[in-house]
């Protein structure tokens, strides 16, 4: 079995700035403000942290009028909370390209690292379910497992008992867990043991499963 060498997982940030009104903004900008303030990793943001302070203050400050005020207040709030997304995205993405995957630069600028997915080991060892005749002379249905993680599955069969003598021979691969063997002498024994293939590797045989054809 190979087992093909893992790239590892690049690190990144998460922004959801669609779902956040004017507080969560707020409370974000200011994070990412006092995160970024002396910070050796990212030294030239694409807005000053002067200017984004002063964009702070006039949102917090047009969020509190807008709770009290009309339609002016309402809509200046409004443009402030557009324009607090969008240097919000710019500095995020200057934050990526700088940091380049890096999780412990990321997680120094403020914002909330994204979830890296757990990397996919070699798949588990398939379970074969079931080895039945199907009625139909030398055919036999061979059913097993899904294995997380596999892409394919290797389909062996013996002609032996391979606790004795394992003389295992491949007969398909296939993306299904579900194999018809046809072909086969009646009422001859055969063992059929299945593998499961993913990117990090192959699995050991399952079990194998005697059948025998009608």
């Amino acid at each position: 079995m190979h087992t093909p060498n893992k790239m590892a997982t690049k690190a990144n940030i998460r922004l959801a700035l669609f779902a956040l009104r004017a507080p969560a903004l707020l409370i974000l900008l200011r994070n990412v403000i006092a995160k970024l303030t002396g910070n050796i990793f990212f030294p030239a943001p694409p807005h000053t942290l002067a200017a984004m302070g002063t964009l702070a203050d006039d949102l917090e400050s047009a969020t509190k009028n807008a709770l009290q005020g009309g339609l002016a207040d309402r809509e200046l709030r409004n443009a402030l909370v557009e324009q607090t997304k969008e240097v919000l995205t710019q500095t995020a993405n200057y934050v990526r390209a700088a940091a380049n995957g890096d999780r412990q630069k990321l997680s120094t600028c403020g914002f909330d690292l994204a979830r890296t997915p757990d990397p996919i080991g070699v798949p588990g060892v398939p379970h074969i379910k079931s080895g039945t005749p199907t009625g139909r002379s030398g055919e036999v249905d061979i059913r097993w497992t899904v294995e997380r993680g596999a892409h394919v599955y290797n389909v062996l069969m013996c002609t032996t008992d391979p606790a004795i003598l394992a003389n295992w021979e491949p007969v398909t691969t296939t993306t299904r867990t579900r194999y018809y063997a046809e072909g086969l002498e009646p009422y001859k024994a055969y063992w059929f043991a299945v593998s499961a293939i993913g990117a990090a590797g192959e699995s050991a045989l399952s079990e194998p499963v005697l059948v025998r054809a009608a």
